[in-house]
């Protein structure tokens, strides 16, 4: 009897342990409960019934979308209308770590499939590395941190697909599941450890292991992006993080047409996509699970016109992906062959190879004076704004190998192009690599032992894109059949080793002092009221340029932008004293007609003339800029002045930038620069 009480007592713990095990965080079947725990939402959201309906506006009802003579691109969709297009409620606690989210999923009204995706051939952005993504219909959040911070499992009925996106690794997991409007889904999202499981009534449809930077914690979350869905009867109860080992990564390389493009995948994630024309390799992942971090040209750029349409020839696939890019010159003076090949480095990550081939076809038409890579980068170029997720999180910087085996460091406003170094010191190694860092990580370019030129590092200014270029032996014209052949390598460099390149690295001889006021730079005498009202406030902006922030002087506060200018003299110039401040990239359409520029400008002991200007403005469609600067004469001093002008370029351009040029002798301080809507 004694026994028979111990077992039943036995079983009477054990129940009341699984009943608490099981015991759900949230359990929502009414409008009552929906209503009371998604208390935070952004857009148009209602309870009834037994569930919550979630709704968003279509881009091309956006007013932006309707200015005249603006186009309809990936510019125009990702840099004015850079605020979400996806509205979410969230729930839950940022404390949760493991449990599993199950809903039904009804969508009403799915997202159309005309609109952007990430990879466009527009790059100066800020990607968000994927997070819009038309035809996306439906969002299940899991370990919701912050707008970026969280894992999404997207559902696309136009698409006909299930994508794993992830905030710091874009797509990182891609399933087919064809999804009808008008019918509901049991959807079921288990984040257990670096686990993340998806089934569809009852049925499992994706399991991905996060390799890198895992997401281990937070809320809960819905989603809708130019669609209305409805999810109904939420229930989330804990889980239990898998015990078994981090499993293998084994390669399987190969091109998959995917939301109407040529991909290449690894497996189900996708690490690449060749533009429509082939003329570049987008999105382009350098390790399984993390952010795509660049664009990079099939062979050699810069050197020569190369016809938009390359022909794609794919050698081999599986654990090694080979593929030929051809190219040819517009004007039949030389071909290119371009032999890429992937492999994966458990200890590395991917590394892209690539063996170029340019040889001329006719004799003396062609100098080699290519870059041996020019890639760009995402994340390093952001919109002009801090009331959205940006996800970039630290200043951007440019690392080699110098010939002298140490490494050179200097931030990516590059004050050392076109000779403003001297070409020795910023000379790469044999062997070594010119790497730019993207957040905590950096995408290496390696020069191997087999080229024959020497390279420099180069840094654009103003695209921020990364030119690997050769110092010709020779300026004579090559003979028909000669060649030119380069050979790089392309991998990641993880978070400690880039910190610690950063902390050995070796300043270029004509590197300022005061360089971390340089780049990547918030400015804090910058006022902008700007575009959309998403958008409008404080901005961050790149100001290039030698200046100091003076926290002494200000126009109302203490603190200004100090320029003193230098004395400046080219060849065959007289000497003069100046500095120009810029640019500053801002992008377009603005919404009003007109706008006024201006900043404020105070003088001591200072000869000479301080200009506002606004330059590069690239238009859609063909126009003449007009009112584009504003200029103030100063004999010796002058007390703070407001210097203006008034222009209508930003309703239409594409973008354009911002520059303060200061010309004379003496001190000068810019303070409260503005841009102001004046309808």
């Amino acid at each position: 009897m004694k026994g028979l009480v111990c077992v039943m007592l036995w079983l009477a713990v054990g129940v009341l342990a699984w009943g608490q095990a099981v015991k759900p965080l949230l359990d929502c079947n009414s409008a009552k409960a929906f209503a009371r725990v998604f208390r935070e939402k952004t857009g148009e959201w209602t309870t009834s019934g037994q569930g919550i309906t979630g709704k968003s506006p279509r881009y091309r009802d956006l007013p932006g979308t309707k200015l005249d003579g603006f186009a309809d691109d990936a510019h125009t969709f990702f840099v004015v209308h850079s605020v979400n297009l996806w509205r979410y409620a969230t729930a839950g606690e940022a404390n949760w770590t493991d449990y599993t989210l199950e809903t039904t999923v009804h969508i009403d009204d799915p997202a159309p499939l005309n609109g952007i995706r990430p990879g466009q051939d527009n790059v100066f952005m800020n990607y968000q590395w994927g997070r819009e993504a038309m035809g996306s219909d439906a969002g299940l959040l899991v370990r919701y941190q912050g707008p970026d911070c969280y894992y999404m499992v997207r559902l696309s009925s136009g698409y006909g697909h299930v994508e794993l996106w992830k905030t710091k690794g874009g797509v990182v997991c891609v399933k087919p599941y064809v999804f009808a409007p008008g019918k509901d889904y049991r959807l079921t999202v288990t984040a257990a450890g670096r686990w993340i499981t998806v089934a569809v009534d009852g049925t499992e449809v994706l399991r991905y292991y996060d390799p890198v930077e895992p997401i281990l914690s937070g809320k809960i979350a819905f989603g809708v992006r130019e669609s209305q869905v409805r999810f109904a009867n939420l229930r989330v109860t804990p889980a239990v993080a898998p015990a078994a080992a981090a499993p293998v990564h084994s390669p399987a390389f190969h091109f998959r047409n995917w939301v109407g493009r040529n991909y290449i995948f690894d497996g189900d994630e996708p690490i690449a996509h060749i533009a429509k024309q082939g003329a570049s390799i987008q999105e382009m992942k350098l390790t399984p699970g993390l952010m795509p971090m660049m664009i990079n040209q099939p062979g050699a750029s810069w050197g020569t016109d190369w016809k938009d349409d390359v022909r794609l020839i794919v050698r081999k696939e599986g654990a090694t992906l080979a593929f030929d890019v051809e190219q040819d010159d517009k004007n039949g003076n030389c071909a290119g062959v371009n032999n890429w090949t992937l492999n994966y480095d458990p200890a590395v990550g991917y590394i892209w190879d690539v063996r170029e081939k340019v040889t001329a076809l006719v004799d003396g038409k062609c100098k080699w004076g290519f870059d041996l890579a020019d890639p760009m980068f995402y994340q390093t170029v952001a919109p002009a704004t801090d009331k959205m997720p940006t996800g970039r999180s630290h200043p951007n910087y440019a690392l080699y190998t110098r010939v002298d085996g140490k490494y050179g460091c200097f931030p990516t406003n590059h004050r050392y192009k076109n000779g403003n170094a001297q070409t020795k010191d910023l000379s790469i190694r044999k062997g070594g690599f010119f790497a730019t860092t993207v957040d905590d990580w950096a995408a290496a370019v390696e020069l191997p032992d087999d080229n024959a030129y020497q390279y420099f590092a180069d840094y654009c200014f103003w695209g921020l894109d990364q030119h690997v270029e050769h110092v010709a032996v020779t300026n004579t014209p090559a003979k028909k059949g000669e060649f030119y052949y380069g050979h790089a390598r392309f991998y990641p460099l993880p978070p400690a080793r880039v910190q610690q390149i950063i902390a050995e690295g070796v300043l270029p001889a004509d590197r300022p002092e005061n360089h971390t006021e340089l780049v990547a730079h918030v400015e804090p005498v910058n006022h902008c009221t700007d575009l959309v009202q998403e958008v409008a406030g404080d901005s961050k902006v790149r100001w290039h340029g030698e200046y100091t922030i003076d926290r002494t002087v200000g126009h109302g506060d203490k603190q200004s932008m100090r320029i003193t200018p230098k004395v400046s003299k080219g060849p065959g110039e007289a000497e003069v004293t100046t500095d120009e401040i810029g640019p500053s990239y801002r992008t377009g359409p603005y919404l009003a007609r007109q706008y006024r520029f201006g900043c404020w400008v105070k003088a001591d002991q200072f000869t000479g003339k301080v200009a506002l200007s606004a330059d590069r403005i690239v238009y859609p469609v063909k126009r003449d800029a007009k009112n584009t600067q504003a200029a103030l004469d100063i004999k010796d001093k002058c007390e703070w002045t407001y210097v203006s002008f008034v222009a209508d370029f930003p309703r239409y351009a594409h973008f354009w930038t911002m520059h303060l040029n200061v010309q004379g002798t003496g001190t000068v301080w810019v303070d409260d620069i503005e841009i102001s809507p004046l309808d």
